[in-house]
């Protein structure tokens, strides 16, 4: 007989009011046609499903082929990590007791959309009902999940997921369909991250919410002694390599945001390093032309 155990997979959707907001992640218009196997653009392309999740990864150009390095090498810390929550009892104990303050004061409202969101683990912090979807490059990370009890104990995985696997820097949403926008632990990992804050900004509806969660680079002595001995390490040992894509001062993160026409609201400091920081989205402002 099979266990309850054996039966422990991540649960997909994809909701009717998410097909309702789906656009070309290049074009940004509407699809002329979808089933449930493929999506149309007007010029002809076709996205289709990877393991049965919707695929609207576009090419990364010249940026490709280092990302997916540093990728491939993210894509092994994630399976170590499952590996931790299942061998630990109190792992994701833990790191619940580090995020939750973070969201418990930077509120997770409305309509979201989480970026680089894997399975959907900040479904733990919000209310039950809110339309959510992940989206996120990492293909397979569902099966990766299958039958880890420990994660399923500890997030809800089992409630239905909506997700999509695609980039930052090419939404394939609607202007102005999210009320929030949540980047934890990923914008550094972007291969533009200020194009990636610019969709952020056009998919977010007026006033909307962006929430970024990141290490950031220290300007304390011992934090840049720290660096550079990091430095050293990844390039005397290359399985240390960093493959972070930025790697911003508080000041240059701020700077980048409100540049992307985000306003800084609120921030709270996980750790010496580690920031999370919400920010509204401003007015767009038209000027009205001369006669």
């Amino acid at each position: 007989m099979m266990t309850q155990e054996a039966n422990l997979t991540v649960a997909l959707t994809v909701d009717s009011w998410l097909r309702e907001i789906l656009v070309d992640p290049i074009s940004k218009k509407s699809f002329a046609s979808q089933d449930k196997g493929s999506f149309s653009a007007p010029c002809g392309i076709c996205y289709g499903l990877t393991d049965g999740v919707p695929d609207f990864r576009v090419g990364l150009l010249q940026v490709a082929q280092s990302w997916e390095e540093g990728q491939k090498e993210y894509e092994k810390f994630h399976e170590q990590y499952l590996d931790q929550g299942e061998s630990h009892a109190d792992f994701y104990k833990e790191e619940q007791k580090r995020d939750s303050p973070m969201y418990e004061k930077l509120k997770l409202i409305g309509r979201i959309l989480d970026i680089g969101g894997g399975l959907g683990h900040i479904r733990k912090y919000m209310q039950p009902g809110q339309e959510f979807v992940s989206i996120d490059p990492s293909v397979g990370i569902q099966k990766k999940a299958k039958n880890r009890s420990n994660l399923f104990a500890a997030y809800p995985l089992a409630v239905p997921l909506n997700l999509i696997w695609g980039f930052a820097e090419f939404l394939p949403f609607q202007d102005q369909s999210f009320d929030t926008v949540n980047m934890r632990s990923c914008i550094d990992h972007f291969s533009n991250p200020e194009q990636a804050l610019l969709e952020a900004f056009r998919i977010l509806k007026p006033k909307g919410r962006l929430i970024v969660g990141m290490t950031i680079k220290s300007q304390s002595t011992k934090g840049r002694l720290k660096d550079t001995v990091r430095d050293i390490r990844g390039f005397l040992l290359p399985r240390f390599r960093d493959h972070h894509v930025w790697h911003p001062t508080y000041q240059e993160l701020i700077a980048l945001c409100q540049s992307s026409g985000f306003s800084l609201l609120e921030k709270v400091w996980q750790s010496d390093e580690i920031i999370y920081a919400s920010f509204v989205r401003c007015p767009v402002v038209t000027i009205p032309s001369g006669d």
